[in-house]
Formats: C-alpha cells, structure tokens, sequence
C-alpha cells in the first residue's frame, strides 16, 4: 500500500468495520470485507474522496454476502444469533443510537431485513447518510431507498424488544441476575426477568443449545438454573458486549458462551440471547 492508502487505513477502518458489522452481524466477515475494500482502493485510479469511495464499496460487498449467507442461515441449526464483540470494536463510542444499533437483540431483527433494507436503515438511520446520498451508494432511486429505509425502520419498531438506556441501572439488573444465577435462587431471577422474556441459544449445530426459543420467566428460570446445575464446575463473569451486559461462561479455563442480556425500561430483562457456537467466540476475550 502507498503512503496515502495507509494513512487512510488508520483513519477509516475503525468506521468502515462498524458500518459492516452492523450490515452483516458478524466480526469476521466485517473485517474480511473491509480488508477487501482497502484491497480495491490500493489499486484503483482516480479516487478523489477515498472515504466515500470505501463507503459505497463496503456496503455493495456487504450487500452481495447478504445475498450469498441468506441461503446458508435458512439451514442453520437452531435460532441464529451475530458473533458477539467487545466494547470498542463497533465503535458506538458513547452515543445512545451507535451503542444501541449494534445489540444483539437490534443485529437480530435486522436478520429480518432484505440486504437493500438493512443497507439503507443502517446508513440512513445509524449513519446518517441522507436518502439521496446512500441512493448513489446503492445505485437505486432516492424513493426507492426513502422506501426500503422504511421498511427496515418499521420492522425495527415492530420487532426490537424496548430497552434500558441507563448504563448503570442495566449494570445493576445484571448484577443481580448472575447473584441469583449462582445461588440458585428461584425467586431472585424471576424477580429480574420480564414475565414473557425470551431465551434463544446458538450453538450452530456444534454445541448442544436449545434449538427453540423459550418464552416466560418460569419456562427461562427452570431452564437456566438446569443449566448451572449441570456445569457445577464452571465460572460466570460480568461483562460489556455489543453495548450491552452479559456474561461470560467458562469452563476449565475456555470461553464456552456469551450471554447477552437485553434490559427492558421496567428494569427486568426482556431477552437473553446465548452465544455458545466456538466459531463465533473468537472477538471475546
């Protein structure tokens, strides 16, 4: 890479991996489409605004995977989740909109999205980008993305679980729900988790998850307290992924699952979504 590539490396790939993080849910596959994108740049000509150029040429990549990875995923084993990433990678920064576009349980119902869509809903509504601007991205018409922008942002409103947006007070909720975990405390996780919560594992046909969701606080309970049981020799850890709080279970020392935790504005948690698949693992550490 010339001096210029380089430099623009440094400066534009925190964001460019945001941006296709958030398009395909997944750390690998962003960092695999962003080093493609610099690959381009560096043997293009005449690109006078690199910035926008990365843009438009990591969001058509992240576009045709869409396409490619749709097929895959309607075989997938069981409820399919994103790759889970530390605090920082995605780069929300301390912005509510930025932190919260890149949960687990928002990356979920994007999942519902056509490519189009969700290009449009995250350039427009995360970005920032106006219709037009992403229309010329996107090679389609500035009513054409107006539309698919709405689509996406009704399914958002339809689907997406509310949320807690006070940091500390999610803190405190998941606090109590890993001191009710270990102690196997019956009353304290029902009291923590919203009567019609939902639990959804990912063991992408790997590992033994649950290959239904779960719904209701009693159904969750029973389930999780099994679960502790049936690991007596494991460790559960409080953690930040995804902007959100979670858990970190170990067992002899390796990562077995990420626990993601969605906590509702009643201050109990609206969703757990479990990450146990090793080969989406591999951003925690």
């Amino acid at each position: 890479m010339d001096d210029d590539v380089v430099r623009t490396w440094a400066g534009e790939r925190p964001r460019l991996l945001g941006l296709a993080y958030r398009l395909t849910g997944s750390r690998a596959d962003a960092e695999d489409l962003v080093q493609e994108a610099f690959g381009r740049l560096a043997v293009a000509e005449g690109v006078a605004q690199p910035a926008a150029w990365l843009t438009t040429v990591t969001t058509r990549l992240a576009i045709d995977h869409l396409r490619l990875s749709r097929v895959q995923r309607e075989v997938y084993v069981g409820p399919w989740l994103p790759e889970p990433v530390e605090e920082g990678f995605a780069d929300p920064g301390d912005d509510l909109e930025l932190a919260e576009s890149v949960s687990l349980a928002l990356l979920r119902v994007m999942e519902s999205m056509t490519p189009v869509e969700r290009a449009a809903f995250v350039l427009h509504d995360v970005f920032g980008y106006s219709h037009r601007e992403v229309a010329d991205m996107l090679d389609r018409s500035h009513s054409a993305i107006r539309q698919a922008a709405a689509r996406g942002r009704r399914r958002v409103r339809e689907q997406r679980p509310p949320f807690e947006p006070d940091r500390a007070r999610r803190q405190d909720v998941a606090e109590r729900f890993l001191e009710a975990a270990r102690g196997a405390d019956l009353d304290g996780l029902m009291a923590v988790l919203s009567p019609d919560v939902v639990f959804r594992s990912d063991g992408g046909g790997v590992v033994h998850a649950a290959r239904k969701e779960l719904v209701g606080a009693d159904r969750v309970t029973k389930f999780l307290l099994a679960l502790a049981a049936g690991r007596p020799d494991g460790t559960a850890e409080l953690a930040w992924v995804n902007a959100s709080p979670a858990l970190r279970l170990s067992a002899d020392g390796a990562l077995v699952s990420v626990m993601a935790l969605q906590v509702g504005p009643d201050g109990r948690i609206a969703e757990i979504n479990a990450v146990l698949n090793p080969a989406k693992l591999g951003g925690i550490t």
